[in-house]
């Protein structure tokens, strides 16, 4: 399976509205696009803004460059969703999933926890094995979790990853990282791999799943 992944933020004036939009007009208008398998969209409501995140899932990498043309990285934002926008991405990444997203979520899960980082092309393989049987195995271990995945992707001489994990509350995560949910949890290895990295986790809250985007 293939994420796209991308980011817009509205002002929190706009942010009602154009959740609204995404699920009522944009999720239903790719839906008719084949190789599609549904969407995610988060929310993360800050100090004057509200960040959105929307990944839509994809088959194979062909079904996505159906949907977004030859130049699959840029972002495909309708007109009716720049008027809300503030700002956004004007790219879209395209991520290996690992494992598959759910296209049919069993129950809730209403909050997703991210994070980034980089290692070079030449390690990547062995970050996907390091990490899965460390910070995934994890995750999964941990109460309340409902899901942990890695997003990868090539970019220039890196691998772009980020790492997913779908949580009943923020209590469950606390129970992962601590009190301080938003500082990022690192293994004595990771030093060997990652080439930059993010020292901070960011929360959303699932606003949309594939369920909702049918």
């Amino acid at each position: 399976m293939i994420t796209r992944f991308w980011r817009g933020w509205t002002s929190p004036d706009a942010a009602d509205d154009y959740e609204r939009l995404l699920r009522g007009e944009v999720l239903p208008g790719i839906h008719r696009h084949a190789g599609y398998g549904g969407a995610y969209v988060l929310r993360r409501d800050a100090a004057g803004e509200s960040e959105f995140v929307t990944m839509t899932l994809w088959m194979d990498m062909d079904a996505a460059r159906a949907f977004s043309g030859d130049d699959r990285e840029t972002a495909v934002v309708p007109a009716a969703a720049r008027r809300l926008l503030d700002r956004f991405d004007d790219t879209s990444g395209h991520f290996q999933t690992i494992p598959d997203l759910p296209e049919r979520p069993d129950g809730g899960a209403p909050v997703v926890r991210t994070w980034r980082g980089w290692t070079s092309l030449a390690d990547a393989d062995r970050y996907v094995e390091y990490l899965t049987r460390t910070g995934i195995a994890e995750y999964r271990a941990t109460a309340g979790n409902q899901g942990a995945h890695i997003l990868r992707r090539p970019v220039a001489s890196r691998a772009e990853f980020i790492t997913l994990t779908f949580w009943g509350s923020l209590d469950d995560v606390r129970g992962f990282a601590g009190e301080d949910i938003e500082t990022a949890v690192f293994y004595p290895e990771d030093d060997r791999f990652l080439v930059d990295r993010e020292t901070v986790a960011l929360h959303y809250r699932v606003v949309a799943t594939p369920v909702d985007s049918d």
